[in-house]
């Protein structure tokens, strides 16, 4: 791969994660491009992870996600919605501020769906839950393996996304590797059966209270 993929390590890797996230969505929603400049508080969340992609050539961020894990409370988008009951009794982890920059490598956002992927799969989490807008966006996550939580015509809006619309789409961590499997996806080979050295995680995140500039 032409880039490297990681948790953030402390708050130079945090703050290139933010610099991702203003100017991808500042693109399309100038008004949030100031606020994703800055950390918010679930990012220095014990219950989240931020992932990072820095290009290999120039050291650059160019793609971000990030996870929020049920274990110590619901996730954000449940403040805006009840979940059906399938999801709200599992563990499960909400991807949000996937954010990948336009002239990133294509491969960025799929590595980062595979490591959000692989980090729910090695925690025993059950449910990815991730809200999207835009039709393309649905229809990226609708072709790795997602589902509508509910109908097509369902929109739900997120108080963490601006009360904007979203569709809530969900992705069974437990059972998908046999999906792909079956259906001979496409993504098979790229999702299970290769071994991504730059698609780094076993590098442990650090809390943000050891962080050397924490506050």
């Amino acid at each position: 791969m032409s880039f490297h993929l990681h948790p953030c390590q402390g708050p130079e890797d945090l703050a290139a994660a933010c610099a991702v996230r203003a100017e991808a969505y500042g693109r399309r929603l100038p008004d949030w491009r100031q606020a994703l400049a800055e950390a918010d508080a679930l990012d220095l969340a014990p219950e989240t992870l931020v992932l990072l992609c820095r290009d290999k050539a120039s050291g650059r961020a160019v793609g971000t996600a990030r996870m929020q894990f049920s274990h110590q409370g619901p996730l954000m988008l449940e403040a805006s919605v009840e979940l059906p009951a399938h999801l709200r009794q599992q563990a499960r982890a909400e991807v949000t501020r996937l954010a990948v920059m336009p002239d990133a490598d294509a491969q960025v956002r799929l590595a980062l769906m595979k490591a959000t992927w692989l980090v729910a799969e090695a925690r025993g989490l059950r449910w990815l839950v991730i809200g999207a807008r835009r039709a393309a966006l649905i229809r990226i996550y609708q072709r790795i393996g997602f589902a509508n939580v509910w109908s097509d015509d369902h929109w739900v809006p997120l108080a963490h996304a601006g009360q904007l619309p979203h569709r809530i789409l969900s992705l069974d961590v437990a059972h998908i590797r046999r999906e792909w499997a079956h259906r001979d996806h496409p993504l098979l080979g790229f999702m299970t059966g290769t071994d991504h050295p730059d698609i780094d995680l076993q590098t442990p995140a650090l809390p943000a209270s050891a962080w050397p500039l924490a506050a």
